[in-house]
């Protein structure tokens, strides 16, 4: 049972540097069951530095990173199963088509039943046209569609997005909101790092801004 008075996931002075270069300072924010936390900033002002120590791509230089209470250092596998991830990149291999892809991910992820768990994303993105399709020939916006699918079907409760509406028509954009008001409303919670505003989430919304290397509710 979660306490949904308790944060889903809480960051505690977060610090990173590159060299003599301070990206990150005393960053600390926490999200509730069915938020999403906007950080916006500009470039170079260490969204994506924060969101890749989030998802454990990289290790920050001191601070703490809560997930149910719970320390994820004395936790990390449980996290990162939790953790859905969408970067600048889909993540996924050129060459091979989208249900190649899918398949793959499906079996590193362990899922069971996965073919229908494909066919229910497939159909939901309306990727149907191009599962035989290889990631290569596919346009900017596809990919990123391939890669949010990639991200959610083995059932995440935190989604790290960097910049996913980047390259994505008005089609496309409205299947994200409408996923992401989904996984949101089911309970799950979101990081998106980007430069936009979105109006869209404002219920589900919490506003940050990364500047001089803090970050400031707005």
């Amino acid at each position: 049972m979660i306490d949904t008075k308790q944060p889903y996931l809480q960051v505690d002075s977060i610090n990173k540097s590159f060299g003599r270069s301070r990206v990150l300072h005393d960053i600390s924010f926490s999200v509730m069951q069915s938020q999403v936390a906007i950080v916006r900033g500009m470039n170079g002002s260490g969204k994506s530095t924060l969101l890749s120590i989030l998802s454990t791509h990289m290790s920050a230089d001191s601070g703490t990173i809560f997930y149910k209470g719970l320390n994820t250092k004395k936790n990390l596998p449980d996290f990162r199963k939790s953790l859905g991830v969408l970067d600048h990149l889909p993540m996924l291999y050129d060459r091979l088509t989208v249900q190649e892809n899918l398949y793959f991910f499906a079996k590193v992820y362990s899922i069971p039943d996965f073919g229908n768990k494909i066919d229910y994303w497939v159909d939901k993105l309306e990727l149907n046209k191009y599962i035989n399709h290889k990631i290569h020939n596919l346009s900017h916006g596809f990919q990123k569609r391939v890669g949010l699918a990639r991200s959610l079907m083995h059932n995440p409760q935190i989604l790290l997005l960097d910049e996913p509406e980047t390259g994505l028509d008005q089609k496309s954009l409205e299947i994200f909101f409408s996923i992401l008001g989904d996984f949101l409303t089911a309970g799950g919670c979101a990081i998106v790092a980007t430069h936009n505003d979105f109006k869209m989430l404002e219920k589900f919304s919490l506003n940050f801004l990364i500047e001089k290397n803090r970050l400031t509710q707005q």
